[in-house]
């Protein structure tokens, strides 16, 4: 079975932006905060199997 990659990712800026406040920064970066939920849509490179698992690590900078 071929290895998965992330083709695209929507950060969904103008709903995280509101729902942490953060819409007004100056950056093009999106800014979130700690302990807060974020959404975000990943395209993948092809339709994952019932049997795989996607494991999705986020640290800070």
């Amino acid at each position: 079975m071929a290895g998965v990659r992330i083709t695209k990712v929507d950060w969904q800026h103008s709903k995280n932006g509101a729902a942490h406040h953060t819409q007004d920064y100056p950056c093009s970066e999106l800014v979130v905060r700690r302990g807060q939920l974020f959404s975000l849509t990943l395209d993948l490179s092809r339709v994952l199997d019932s049997e795989e698992a996607l494991i999705f690590t986020v640290e800070t900078v």
